[in-house]
């Protein structure tokens, strides 16, 4: 008896349940569907927001982050670049590099035609090397043979020279 009572009870609170799905209310669908706003972002600047009197008020201070990475450069710098691998992936053909900077700090890059890296564009990818291009000076970079460029940085902008 005491299974039966229990067997109508949750058929009960099943159907009940199911029917919120079912039978909507006139309430529920006169209800506006909720839509993001959407937010023009092109009206404001970084001077709108007084982010320093905000730390003041939570208490917490308040520093601007530097960029590291443009004190650490200096104006002129060698980079050594070498060619390690050519492969395919995804369909794109992609080559791997290995860049050598100031204090032996060494970076892989994958890249695919068209990347740019130290003001050096991939222009193509061959079987046996890549072409970069700077400015319209092209560097056929060979496999496993690396090469020195010499960078200068004035004002933002960096011309690449080749030494050999």
């Amino acid at each position: 008896m005491k299974n039966i009572i229990i067997l109508i009870f949750a058929v009960i609170s099943i159907l009940l349940w199911v029917s919120d799905f079912l039978f909507e209310d006139k309430l529920t669908a006169d209800k506006q569907i909720d839509e993001p706003l959407p937010v023009i972002t092109k009206d404001i600047s970084a001077t709108q927001f007084n982010v320093e009197g905000l730390a003041d008020i939570l208490g917490i201070n308040f520093a601007r982050i530097k960029d590291k990475q443009q004190d650490a450069l200096p104006d002129v710098f060698d980079i050594s670049i070498s060619l390690i691998s050519i492969h395919t992936s995804g369909g794109f053909a992609k080559a791997r590099l290995r860049i050598t900077g100031e204090n032996n700090k060494e970076t892989v890059v994958d890249a695919v035609k068209g990347d740019k890296f130290h003001s050096l564009e991939l222009k193509s990818i061959m079987s046996t090397g890549v072409e970069l291009i700077n400015n319209e000076k092209e560097y056929l970079l060979k496999m496993y043979k690396p090469q020195v460029i010499n960078i200068t940085r004035t004002e933002n902008v960096e011309e690449v020279s080749n030494e050999k």
